[in-house]
Parts: C-alpha cells; structure tokens; sequence
C-alpha cells in the first residue's frame, strides 16, 4: 500500500492507495498507474490513479462526477499530506491519454474512473495542481453527495421492494373483491334462505362484483314486487378463504358454463358451496356468485350497507 487519498467534497475518506492498476489491485481500492509519476509530489510530476465507480458496497470513485473546478482532494503518502486543486475535468475515449503526460514545472495528479455508471465506455479524468496544505479554499467545505450513488441505488431497491409487496398484497386481495346482495334489510348475518333466489345457477345467495349490477338488480327487484326503489338496500360483503370451499368457479362463457346454467337455471346444486361465473344477460366480463349452501355463509363477512343513490356515488354507509 502506497498511502490514502481524501476527497472531502464527495465524502471519499481515506481510501488506500496501492501499487498497480491491474482488476485485483481495483478490486481493493485506488491503484497507481505504473508508468505515471509516484504520488509523492515534486516539479515535473503526474501521478495517475485509477479506480472503479458504481460499486454498492465500496463507494471509491462514484461520485468522481460531481466534482468542480476548485474543489480539492489530498494525498496521504509515508509522512506526508499533498492538497490539489481541481483545475480540469473532462471525459475521453479510453486511448486517449495525452492529457496525462507530465507538464512542465507542474506538480498534476489525475483521478480517473468508468465512465458513465454502468456503460463505462469513456474514461472519466479529474486533474488536481499541488496546492499550498495551508491555503483554505472556499470551496472545501461545500458537498456534492448529498444524495451520492448508493443512497440512489439503495432508494431504487426500496421502491423496487414496494412496488413487490404491493403487488403481491394486490394478488392477495384480487380474489377478494367487494360483491353486492340487494335485500330490503340490512343483513350483517345472512343466512341461505336470505336469499333463495332462482337465478341462472339455480337457487341461491347471488352476489355480484359489479355495483352496477347490483343497482339493476335492485331496480328489477323493485319493479318486481311493486316496491320504491329507496326501500331496497344493497349490503355489501367480502368472500375469504373460499379455497376451502366445494365450488366451481367459470372464468369465461365456457361451453361448460352454458351446459351448467342450462342444467341447473332453476334448480339447486348440492354438490357446490360456491358458483361464480359471468353473468348471460351482461356483454361486459360481470361476475355472479352464488352461494348454495350454509358452510358456505362461513366464509362471507359483511362491510357496509348502501341504498340505491348512494351505491351511484360510490359511498353512503347506511349502518
């Protein structure tokens, strides 16, 4: 090991410097190009020190591109701390190295590293002129990291972590959607005979998913028993854990699902709990359930009761 280097600006703090720039030698820390100047200062010296960038668990020269001209870093090397003074910044091929041969009368260390994170097909090159130790330059204490690459990466992590577990929860509660009974009470308890209605899967506890739907029930079921529209309610309910239920479940208007409604309309079904399957009359993908049995009633937990103006407006809990 050579010595350390210290760029305040971007809170690089003592990373050790070592002999060579080969991939093992990078993979510790800052190396030394071996046919540059030593790091030790002098008249008629460039020292040129690679190192990688872009790295999560070792920051080392990430942040290399949010340095400024005035802006400074220091070298540590045997018994003795050299100051340089940031005067060029530029991006090159990466065979384009004359701008790191020794200039005359000067005393130049240049910092270089991949260029951009992550493509690395140019060669990032921050030049620093020796400077007075003593000398205090306004910029010194001014930070350019404040968010620095592994807060950024750290962030997207996080975010990427979030969107998972939304997602995941979003699966969770996918086969738990809202469903919409129409009563003329409120029923927080319902029971099969709440409801031994003869729909297109026979007799049951029908729900549906769609509110409004449910609200075209409501208005047949009105029309029906010669009611006003605002005496009927809808409750709304929650299936959960039907994955324990004897059920059968028709994604699409299958050929089955023809044959089914076709069989059972009218009719009970005592080798289901649950039916769920689209609705015949509905163009649009609107899913009916009917619940057919008493276990199955287990699984339904009620939310809230709505009327009929209210359910158009999306709110109004009645209880």
């Amino acid at each position: 090991m050579m010595g350390f280097i210290t760029i305040p600006q971007i809170k690089v703090n003592d990373i050790p410097i070592y002999h060579g720039d080969s991939e093992t030698i990078l993979g510790l820390g800052v190396g030394h190009v071996p046919q540059s100047s030593l790091p030790i200062g002098g008249n008629n010296t460039h020292a040129v020190l690679p190192a990688h960038s872009g790295r999560v668990n070792d920051t080392l020269f990430t942040n290399l591109d949010k340095l400024k001209n005035g802006d400074v870093f220091y070298l540590h090397v045997l018994d003795l701390t050299l100051k340089y003074k940031i005067d060029d910044i530029r991006i090159v091929a990466p065979n384009q190295v004359s701008s790191l041969s020794i200039e005359k009368g000067r005393d130049l260390v240049t910092l270089v590293t991949c260029y951009p994170t992550g493509i690395n097909n140019k060669r990032l090159l921050v030049t620093g002129e020796r400077v007075p130790i003593s000398k205090v330059l306004p910029q010194e204490k001014v930070q350019r990291n404040q968010f620095g690459y592994n807060f950024w990466v750290m962030l997207g992590s996080g975010l990427l972590l979030l969107l998972g577990l939304l997602y995941l929860l979003w699966l969770l509660l996918g086969s738990r959607h809202k469903l919409y009974h129409v009563a003329d009470r409120k029923i927080e308890e319902p029971k099969l005979s709440d409801g031994q209605l003869r729909g297109e899967f026979g007799e049951g506890f029908y729900l549906t998913d769609s509110k409004k739907l449910a609200n075209q029930w409501l208005d047949e079921q009105a029309h029906k028993k010669n009611q006003n529209p605002d005496e009927l309610l809808i409750n709304v309910y929650r299936l959960k854990k039907i994955k324990n239920l004897s059920r059968w479940i028709f994604k699409d208007k299958t050929e089955n699902w023809q044959h089914y409604i076709l069989e059972k309309q009218g009719y009970g079904d005592e080798k289901h709990a649950l039916v769920v399957g689209p609705v015949f009359t509905s163009d649009k993908k609107v899913m009916q359930y009917a619940l057919k049995t008493e276990e199955a009633f287990e699984h339904l937990k009620y939310i809230k009761c709505l009327n009929k103006n209210k359910s158009k407006k999306g709110g109004g809990r009645i209880d």
